[in-house]
C-alpha cells in the first residue's frame, strides 16, 4: 500500500484492502478500509468457519452467473453484510490488485482466490498479481486452477525467474509480465537510513522461528532438528556474550492463526531468549532490526527487512521463494534449506569464531538498485490506471 502512495496511484481513503481477518487487521490499521474477503469467514470456530467459508464460495460462485444477484447486495438490507460490502467495493474499483505473496503454490488450495479474481474480471475490473512466487504446480489441481486464473489477468508480476517459468509451462502468459525484486524492496529509502549505536559489549541476534511440515522443495520435515537448530544457534550466540530475542513478522495479531511467538516460546523453552511477542508493523520492524547485529530468519520478509536495514542475516527458506532470493542476490551462502538445517549445521556457523561471515548484507547501491527495480510494477500499474480513468 507504501507502494500505491508513494508512485501517486491512490491515498489510504481511495484503497479497500481485503483481508481473510478484516476485524483484526483493520485495528492495527485504521487508516485503511480493511474489509473481510467475499470468500473467507472471520468465525473464531473451526468448524464454523469452514461451514461459512463453503457457503460464502457458493455464492460467490452464483454472483459470477448473475448480474441479478450482483445488482441486489446493492440495496438495503443486504448491502449492510460482510459479503456485500466486499463485493461492492470490488463493483466500485478502478483497479484490483492482488498482493504480493506466495499462495499460489501446490500445498495450498487457492480455489478461493481464483473465484475472487475471476468475479472482479465479471464486473469487468483490471485485475494486477504483485510479486508472485509460484508453482512448481506439479500437483493437477493447481495446474487447473492457474489455467483458470490466467485468463483474468491484465498483468502478473513474478519475484524469481523460476516462478514465471513454472507458469509459462501451464498456460500463456498474460501480456503485462514481468520479474521484479519483492514489493518489500520498495520500503528501502536511503536517505532515511541513520546509523544506529549498537553495543558492541552486548551485540543483539534477532531470532525468527515458525511452525512448518515440510521441506522448502517439499517432501517431509524432521521439525525436530530444525528445531534443535535453531535452540543450538542461541545456546552458541549467548555463549559468546550475545542477546538473543525471538522476533517475527507473524506475531502480536489477535486472531491470526499463526503466531511465531507460540513456536518460539517452545523451540527456546528454558534457554534466556527473550520472545517479543508484540505486533510491530514494518517501520517498527526495520527498526528493531536496525539495532541488532545478526538477524536469523526463517520468514522471508524478515530476512527482506534485515537486507533493507544493513542487518547481516542468515536465512532458512522453508521454500523456494527464500532460495531464488539469495541466490539472485549472489548471497546463496547465506541461505540453507529448512530440511537441511541441524546441530551440526548450527555449530559450523561457529568454527571460525565469527558467525556474521556467514550472513548476508546488501551495500546501499545494491539496495537502491532493488528498490528502484521493485517500484516498476507500481509506475505501470500507475500508468495503466490513469489511461484508463482518464
Amino acid at each position: 500500500m507504501e507502494a500505491l502512495e508513494t508512485e501517486g496511484i491512490a491515498t489510504p481513503g481511495e484503497v479497500s484492502a481485503l483481508d481473510s481477518s478484516a476485524r483484526d487487521t483493520a485495528v492495527l490499521y485504521p487508516n485503511w478500509n480493511v474489509l473481510q474477503q467475499p470468500t473467507r469467514s472471520a468465525a473464531r470456530s473451526k468448524w464454523s468457519r469452514r461451514a461459512s467459508n463453503a457457503w460464502r464460495r457458493v455464492l460467490t460462485g452464483s454472483l459470477l452467473r448473475s448480474r441479478l444477484l450482483r445488482t441486489a447486495l446493492k440495496r438495503a438490507p443486504l448491502s449492510s453484510t460482510s459479503f456485500a460490502r466486499a463485493v461492492n467495493a470490488i463493483s466500485s474499483a478502478d483497479l484490483v490488485l492482488s498482493s504480493g505473496g506466495t499462495y499460489l503454490v501446490d500445498h495450498y488450495n487457492f480455489r478461493h482466490r481464483v473465484q475472487e479474481l475471476e468475479l472482479a474480471r465479471v464486473m469487468g475490473k483490471p485485475i494486477y498479481l504483485w510479486t508472485q512466487s509460484a508453482g512448481p504446480f506439479k500437483d493437477a489441481r493447481a495446474r487447473a486452477l492457474i489455467e483458470r486464473l490466467t485468463p483474468q489477468l491484465d498483468g502478473i508480476f513474478f519475484r524469481d525467474e523460476r516462478s514465471r517459468a513454472a507458469w509459462s509451462s501451464i498456460s500463456a502468459l498474460p501480456s503485462s509480465e514481468s520479474v521484479a525484486p519483492d514489493c518489500v524492496f520498495g520500503l528501502h529509502d536511503g536517505s532515511a537510513q541513520v546509523p544506529l549505536q549498537r553495543d558492541a559489549d552486548s551485540p543483539l541476534a534477532l531470532i525468527s522461528v515458525r511452525s512448518w511440515g515440510q521441506g522448502a522443495e517439499g517432501g517431509q520435515l524432521d521439525f525436530t532438528a530444525y528445531r534443535a537448530a535453531m535452540r543450538r544457534i542461541a545456546v552458541n550466540l549467548m555463549s559468546q556474550g550475545w542477546r538473543c530475542v525471538a522476533v517475527s513478522t507473524c506475531q502480536g495479531v489477535a486472531g491470526y492463526n499463526v503466531d511465531d511467538a507460540n513456536t518460539a516460546r517452545s523451540i527456546f523453552d528454558g534457554l534466556d531468549v527473550a520472545i517479543d511477542s508484540d505486533f510491530h508493523t514494518p517501520d517498527q520492524l526495520v527498526q528493531r532490526i536496525r539495532s541488532a547485529q545478526l538477524v536469523v530468519a526463517t520468514r522471508m520478509h524478515l530476512a527482506i527487512l534485515s537486507l533493507i536495514s544493513q542487518t547481516p542475516v542468515i536465512a532458512i527458506a522453508y521454500e523456494p521463494k527464500s532460495l531464488e532470493l539469495f541466490r539472485s542476490l549472489g548471497r546463496g551462502d547465506a541461505v540453507i534449506e529448512i530440511e537441511k538445517t541441524s546441530e551440526n549445521w548450527a555449530d559450523s556457523l561457529f568454527v571460525d569464531g565469527d558467525v556474521i561471515s556467514h550472513a548476508a548484507k546488501l551495500s546501499l547501491t545494491e539496495l537502491e538498485a532493488l528498490s528502484e527495480r521493485a517500484r516498476i510494477p507500481a509506475r505501470l500499474i500507475r500508468d495503466r490506471l490513469h489511461a484508463r480513468i482518464g
